[in-house]
């Protein structure tokens, strides 16, 4: 589907690579797109996200109610739409680019999903976790 000659210099697919290079692509590119499984799957906010949230590209959510959309939505980081509606990710994705992401992403709210914040609380989770168990 990808190399569907509609999508001809719009859509590249690279392949596996390394880290390093998938960071730099996620930094360099025009959007960034999260695909879900919408209703199905609420609760599903992948790693990926993260990897977005701090490369500090718009990113498009495709699955309105899941709760990567909420965080998208709180951190004022992209745009959410439907998972499953083909003409409202059309308009999102037009919209996206006619717009370039004008929007500025929260600093503030986008510094609560970064890995040491979220590292943290796991901690604080499991510390509190084990503290509470009784042998």
């Amino acid at each position: 589907m990808l190399a569907a000659s509609d999508l001809d210099g719009l859509v590249r697919a690279v392949g596996t690579l390394d880290r390093n290079r998938t960071l730099a692509l996620q930094r360099a590119a025009d959007t960034l797109l999260v695909i879900t499984e919408g209703a199905d799957r609420r609760s599903v906010a992948t790693g990926k996200l993260f990897e977005y949230l701090a490369a500090g590209r718009p990113i498009l959510v495709l699955g309105e109610e899941t709760e990567a959309a909420r965080i998208v939505k709180e951190t004022k980081a992209g745009s959410v739409t439907s998972a499953v509606d083909s003409r409202a990710i059309a308009e999102a994705i037009r919209l996206r680019i006619h717009t370039g992401g004008a929007e500025k992403p929260d600093a503030s709210a986008v510094g609560r999903y970064a890995w040491p914040q979220l590292g943290a609380l796991y901690g604080e989770l499991i510390e509190s976790v084990c503290a509470d168990r009784t042998d």
